[in-house]
């Protein structure tokens, strides 16, 4: 693996995002079926068919992983092995993961979460998600407003087709703020 400049990266993740979508058959939605790489809080891929709940509205879940111990006041709480895969979109697969959890994953045009009010999946744009590094970056998405900050050097493995950098995901809502130091990936 080589180390690459964030803006490099800027640049090659641009254009993986915008070359997956325009792959996958579904165009700008990225709906087509099809296979898709899941990549779980420990940076495993794995490869197979996704199937669960589409749309662009809040979809809510009932089971709730506890977060882990410093993240008390984080308004985000981690994805579970079911919401990470009830996905039916297909293409690059975005995460922030720590501690070994995830807590946001974007994957074509839906960004997921998991708020106290359960899984919520928002649509999210090429230029939101490609925003995500930058420090002025904001997404809303089930009342939480969400930005990820790169705070490092990013890891980019040409070969796998993707990166990974230290990053820190800040989440607000009503007035509850809350950080996590961890990293944010993409693979496609």
């Amino acid at each position: 693996m080589t180390r690459t400049s964030p803006w490099v990266l800027v640049l090659v993740l641009a254009l993986a995002v915008s070359a997956c979508g325009n792959d996958a058959g579904g165009g700008a939605s990225n709906g087509g079926a099809g296979n898709a790489v899941a990549v779980d809080a420990a940076g495993n891929a794995s490869a197979g068919s996704q199937a669960g709940q589409a749309g662009g509205s809040a979809i809510s879940s009932q089971s709730a992983p506890i977060p882990p111990s410093g993240a008390a006041n984080m308004p985000l709480q981690p994805l579970s092995e079911e919401d990470l895969v009830s996905t039916t979109q297909i293409g690059c697969t975005c995460q922030f993961n720590s501690r070994n959890r995830t807590y946001v994953q974007a994957i074509g045009d839906e960004m997921m979460v998991r708020t106290p009010a359960g899984r919520q999946v928002c649509p999210i744009t090429d230029a939101q998600l490609q925003s995500f590094g930058e420090s002025d970056s904001d997404v809303p998405c089930g009342g939480v407003r969400v930005s990820i900050r790169v705070t490092g050097a990013r890891t980019l493995d040409v070969e796998a087709d993707s990166s990974e950098g230290p990053a820190t995901l800040s989440a607000s809502e009503d007035g509850t703020n809350g950080t996590l130091d961890g990293t944010w990936g993409c693979a496609c």
